[in-house]
């Protein structure tokens, strides 16, 4: 009885290891160490042979290639769910930085071109006397075309903003830009007799002239012999002979010292204007 029993028992053993590998699964699950395994649970389990272990790894890869199909199928769709955003701040990113270097361009080429403009073009610029009254008033701002007198020779009358003569800086230790009226161009003759201008000979109408009677003496204006204009020179003078510092105290004014002509008065908007010159 013992004998068959054990018989018996050998026949399912051998069943057993032959189905070994017919049925992964069960040989997974049945196979499986315990958490003892080479941890103090239990004594260690003999290893299987090479073939059934050869035939666990191909097993244990087509039980586990569905893991990474779900892992990958989670983190496509969180890239998906998440790369609407991700675009959207990129693309705001980049409309921002597109934005920042036009800024940065607009900023530069207006820069540039007010430097080009008021060195070579148009200049502004600021009374602080009272010598050109009653034309300018102290504080009034005006625009100096600085090309036009290359395009255009002088004329008569014409109100020029200049620097100053050696002369000028001698007097008075100066070199600030002055602003005058053009009475006299190269090759005129110039006189004065008790406050009037005769230019080649002819009395000049000065309706620009500030007249004040009660200030009005020969004294004060001056008389300034006959002279003819050297070649390059220009003789100007102030509106308010009575307070102007001009060419009948320090001389002529060299042609290349001219900045330019003044055109217009924009400043304060009530005396907003072109200004009359030359004729």
């Amino acid at each position: 009885m013992i004998q068959l029993y054990l018989t018996c028992l050998l026949i399912v053993s051998c069943l057993a290891y032959s189905c070994y590998g017919l049925f992964p699964l069960a040989r997974t699950t049945l196979c499986r160490p315990s958490p003892g395994v080479n941890g103090g649970g239990g004594p260690p389990r003999r290893p299987p042979s090479r073939l059934f272990t050869l035939l666990d790894d191909r097993n244990a890869s087509r039980s586990s290639s569905a893991i990474p199909d779900e892992v990958s199928t989670n983190n496509i769709q969180q890239i998906e769910e998440s790369a609407p955003t991700s675009m959207k701040g990129l693309q705001q990113w980049k409309g921002s930085r597109v934005l920042a270097n036009r800024d940065v361009q607009v900023t530069l080429k207006s820069f540039l071109f007010a430097i080009v403009l008021r060195s070579l073009i148009i200049e502004p610029r600021y009374i602080p006397s009272l010598s050109m009254y009653p034309t300018f008033h102290v504080g009034d701002q005006l625009l100096v075309d600085k090309i036009g007198h290359f395009v255009r020779p002088l004329r008569h009358r014409d109100v020029v903003v200049f620097h100053p003569s050696d002369s000028y800086v001698d007097l008075t230790g100066s070199h600030e830009a002055l602003i005058k009226r053009v009475i006299g161009l190269s090759g005129d003759t110039i006189e004065i007799r008790q406050g009037r201008v005769y230019l080649n000979g002819e009395e000049q109408l000065e309706e620009y002239v500030h007249q004040d009677e009660a200030t009005v003496a020969v004294s004060d204006t001056g008389d300034f012999p006959l002279i003819r204009i050297p070649k390059g020179m220009v003789f100007v003078l102030g509106d308010n002979r009575h307070h102007s510092l001009d060419s009948r105290a320090w001389g002529f004014v060299p042609e290349e010292n001219i900045i330019g002509r003044a055109v217009v008065k924009y400043w304060p908007p009530r005396r907003l204007g072109y200004i009359e010159g030359g004729r």
